[in-house]
């Protein structure tokens, strides 16, 4: 759990103007995910939040080309509308196999699915959603009328 909440710290640092713990909270849930063989999550997104992500605890070996993989789908729509011109950037998918202990974070807004487990083995993973929510200022921490007033007029 401690590594799920030092990645996103990072992730809301790196990315977002003006995070600071000092005058942020990071609110989140999370849960299991067990996908036995042929266990799959159908296309959805998380769009309550600002981050989704997560992390791979077991991820059984496959000679399958797509067991158990996640896949993002692009939400602008149209784009991939010329094939000769689409590059990794521009792709209207995109999977990742994953790896145990591997984490992902993406934004909650993107759309995804993981594949079916091909696998006689489960495929456990530890599923999070975070929002980022300013605190509450204390009275001693809000500007009065009076000092905001650009010209200093009492």
């Amino acid at each position: 759990c401690s590594h799920i909440t030092g990645a996103l710290i990072y992730t809301a640092q790196t990315t977002l103007s003006g995070f600071s713990l000092e005058t942020h909270d990071i609110q989140g849930q999370g849960w299991v995910n067990i996908n036995g063989k042929g266990g799959f999550n159908t296309p959805h997104d998380h769009g309550s939040f600002h981050w989704s992500g997560c992390y791979y605890a077991l991820v059984p070996e496959t000679a399958e080309e797509r067991s158990g993989n996640i896949e993002f789908l692009d939400p602008r729509g149209c784009v991939g509308f010329n094939p000769a011109e689409v590059s990794l950037i521009f792709a209207p998918k995109f999977q990742v196999a994953p790896k145990a202990g591997q984490m992902l974070i993406f934004p909650s807004y993107l759309r995804h699915w993981v594949y079916p487990n091909q696998e006689d083995a489960d495929r456990i993973s530890i599923a999070f959603n975070a929002r980022i929510v300013r605190r509450v200022l204390a009275a001693s921490d809000v500007v009065s009328p009076i000092s905001a007033d650009p010209v200093g007029r009492p």
